[in-house]
């Protein structure tokens, strides 16, 4: 076996090249499964087999940033700083490459912009949340049959520190 068996799951995403169809599946895989780490290296190697995917680069910054287990107001000051800063050049990379891809793919990687606002952080990131969490809002509501877009939606909500949810 050449990498951990993740099973069969995936998303077609607009890409030509087979391997980084591989790569962003397993990437995607492991970010659902709350393995962030992994999930960034498996993206990094998706943008290695298609440097244009722009889904590869929405991986890296989707998976760079805030999660149900980390959200952004347990990291420390020099942790949150180099999140951000990475999570904003992989988003501002994605929306890059986003001309040729897919009007889903285009939506989540625009929804980014709420996400990641700028690259320096600030003292509260609650209104980021919110208004992440209403654009993915709007992102289902154009795509309501979309499992993953549903999935990312609702880790949006989940992301959000507790009694602190308002939207």
């Amino acid at each position: 076996m050449d990498y951990y068996d993740l099973g069969a799951y995936g998303r077609a995403i607009t890409t030509s090249s087979p391997e980084a169809q591989v790569w962003f599946d397993r990437g995607l895989n492991w970010v659902f499964g709350y393995n962030h780490g992994e999930a960034i290296a498996c993206f990094k190697k998706a943008i290695a087999a298609d440097p244009g995917c722009a889904m590869a680069h929405w991986g890296v910054a989707y998976a760079t940033g805030p999660n149900y287990n980390l959200p952004w107001h347990l990291y420390d000051p020099k942790g949150r700083a180099n999140a951000l800063s990475a999570a904003y050049a992989a988003s501002r990379e994605a929306m890059a490459h986003m001309a040729g891809a897919s009007a889903v793919e285009q939506a989540l990687i625009r929804a980014l912009e709420a996400r990641y606002p700028q690259s320096e952080p600030v003292d509260d990131l609650m209104p980021w949340n919110r208004d992440y969490t209403n654009t993915m809002r709007g992102v289902l509501a154009d795509f309501p049959d979309d499992l993953d877009v549903m999935g990312v939606f609702v880790e949006s909500i989940m992301t959000k520190p507790p009694g602190r949810c308002g939207t």
